[in-house]
């Protein structure tokens, strides 16, 4: 589900923080869909741009972690009968590793970004690869694809790891190229790194 789909940016020309920032794009619109991405490298400003969205539309927490836009409590009965067998199943889904996710910091953000991925939501998370290790990180993709693609969460996300860039049906913008542009995945240095290192070391993960 769709909470968000388009953002206008304010493009005026003032010299000013965010304005200077929000003007260098070179876009002044963004379109998103259920899953959004802002990718770059460090100092691309990906950040700064969630956060100015993050910010204007209200979004509950303005930590630079991760944040919610808090919705009315309007829910019908069978909506709520609907969410009751999601929570249901978002349990099942984490039942067999719950248990062991303290042992690291990286296992703790992990857990606590779980707990704070909601239903029916719209969701900003910026940098979710910050202390989680590869498995962590596939892990926190797997449940961004599940609520995403079942559970009515839209999600706006900045990033560079690939594990969050190769989730299905993520509509990228690249904030390394000017004029700010969509990019398939394929297309992205990072993703390329990624595969390199795989194809560098192939006789060690493929039996022949």
């Amino acid at each position: 589900m769709i909470y968000l789909d388009s953002f206008t940016l304010n493009t005026d020309g003032r010299a000013v923080y965010p304005y200077k920032v929000v003007a260098s794009l070179g876009l002044r619109q963004i379109e998103f869909a259920t899953i959004t991405i802002l990718y770059g490298g460090i100092g691309c400003d990906k950040s700064t741009l969630l956060n100015i969205i993050a910010d204007k539309i209200g979004v509950k927490n303005k930590s630079t972690e991760t944040g919610m836009v808090e919705k009315p409590d309007d829910m019908s009965s069978s909506e709520r009968y609907f969410l009751s067998r999601c929570a249901d199943a978002r349990a099942a889904f984490f039942a067999d590793s719950i248990s062991d996710m303290f042992e690291s910091n990286g296992e703790v953000a992990l857990r606590r970004m779980q707990i704070m991925i909601m239903l029916d939501n719209l969701i900003s998370l910026d940098e979710p690869k910050v202390s989680l290790s590869p498995v962590c990180q596939r892990q926190l993709a797997d449940m961004i694809e599940l609520f995403a693609s079942q559970l009515r969460t839209e999600f706006v996300i900045a990033t560079h790891s690939p594990f969050f860039l190769s989730l299905k049906e993520a509509r990228i913008y690249d904030l390394d190229s000017r004029p700010l542009s969509i990019r398939q995945r394929y297309e992205l240095p990072n993703m390329h790194a990624f595969f390199n290192l795989f194809e560098s070391n192939r006789d060690l993960f493929v039996k022949k």
